[in-house]
């Protein structure tokens, strides 16, 4: 699940460079399909987490900065 919460990061750092890019066709479909891909690992992340153990649950909310 760690290397899931990576590469939601590193999506994200990818999203953030293009939106500094002029705009282009090509530039918005990226963007579209970055923000597919975080959407659907942050779907698995939070999946695991709803299917976790309660100790397993608290400990993500506490990684998340919840608490």
């Amino acid at each position: 699940m760690n290397e899931t919460l990576h590469d939601i990061q590193s999506l994200e750092k990818v999203r953030k460079i293009l939106s500094n890019v002029p705009y282009s066709i090509d530039i918005c479909r990226a963007t579209m399909i970055l923000d597919y891909l975080i959407t659907e690992k942050d779907n698995q992340v939070k999946q695991f987490e709803n299917q976790a153990p309660k100790d397993i649950q608290d400990l993500c909310t506490m990684i998340r900065g919840v608490k």
